[in-house]
């Protein structure tokens, strides 16, 4: 079992129960997945890993995490869906999305809902 915790205090985050420290610096940030995590630095979203060096940097008005190597990002009031390496799997065209699981997102078009 893997666990996590970020303690938005302290800014410390265990992992397999090992305890690694991250310097206080981002405003937001969320769980390990995928081996990265969601944060907000400057009021901009990216993600970084494990040692607290950005993976993707913050670029992004909001970011959620990494679900089978895909997340989801907000640029502009649309969504878009990036892989690992900051590459668009979907440009940011919806105006509703919703994260990836097994393999489907659902999100919503000008022209109607559907799954991608």
């Amino acid at each position: 079992m893997v666990y996590y915790k970020f303690c938005t205090i302290r800014h410390f985050i265990i992992y397999n129960l090992v305890l690694f420290y991250i310097k206080p610096i981002f405003q937001q940030a969320s769980e390990f997945s995928d081996s990265l995590a969601a944060v907000c630095f400057e009021g901009r979203f990216g993600y970084i890993n494990k040692k607290g060096q950005f993976s993707i940097l913050p670029i992004y008005d909001n970011a959620w995490s990494f679900k089978n190597g895909r997340a989801r990002v907000l640029v502009k009031d649309t969504y878009g869906y990036i892989d690992k390496n900051n590459v668009y799997i979907a440009q940011p065209m919806f105006e509703f999305a919703l994260d990836f699981n097994e393999n489907l997102a659902c999100a919503k078009h000008e022209n109607g809902i559907g799954i991608y």
